[in-house]
């Protein structure tokens, strides 16, 4: 009985890992499409932004740009660097 279910197993084990295989690459795929469509409607919005010139801007004003430049830096590179040094 035991070798029936390993010749069971090792016949399904090459469909399984291709289906897994398979599934996971779908998965980054949609994630990628996703963060691209995100990215775009985020370029549109900032194209419709007024240009001010940084020199006329409030201090508040300049700490608040710089507040959102550095969490979407750290948003993005924090799970970069997650991945490279776990």
């Amino acid at each position: 009985m035991e070798i029936l279910f390993d010749l069971i197993l090792d016949d399904l084990a090459g469909p399984i890992f291709e289906l897994l295989l398979e599934l996971v690459v779908r998965l980054a795929e949609a994630l990628f499409h996703l963060i691209g469509w995100l990215l775009e409607r985020f370029r549109r919005w900032l194209d419709l932004q007024p240009n001010i010139d940084p020199a006329q801007l409030s201090l508040l004003h300049r700490f608040g740009r710089l507040s959102v430049g550095v969490g979407l830096s750290l948003c993005i590179l924090a799970p970069l660097l997650w991945l490279i040094w776990r």
